[in-house]
């Protein structure tokens, strides 16, 4: 995920109500508040099995390392394969 965002630690808004305890099997920690808050998690097997728990939509327009997650989430969420019927 650094290689996606382009650094190894950054500057998140939490609003937590719930969290995540664990990372269960097969997804993988990728983040965590100093807390220990479980912030970001990803699935190896995936093209873009990436999760977040903080808010990046709200932090993109001033902050390039949250709109990266949006410039290559929306062509991972566009591409279609195909159905046959």
């Amino acid at each position: 995920m650094s290689s996606l965002l382009g650094k190894t630690e950054l500057m998140v808004n939490s609003f937590h109500r719930q969290a995540l305890t664990r990372v269960p099997e097969p997804l993988r920690l990728a983040g965590r508040a100093d807390d220990g808050t479980i912030e970001a998690i990803w699935h190896p097997e995936m093209s873009f099995g990436i999760g977040v728990q903080w808010h990046p939509e709200t932090l993109a327009p001033e902050y390039e390392n949250d709109a990266r997650l949006f410039s290559a989430f929306v062509p991972a969420a566009t591409k279609k394969s195909a159905i046959t019927t």
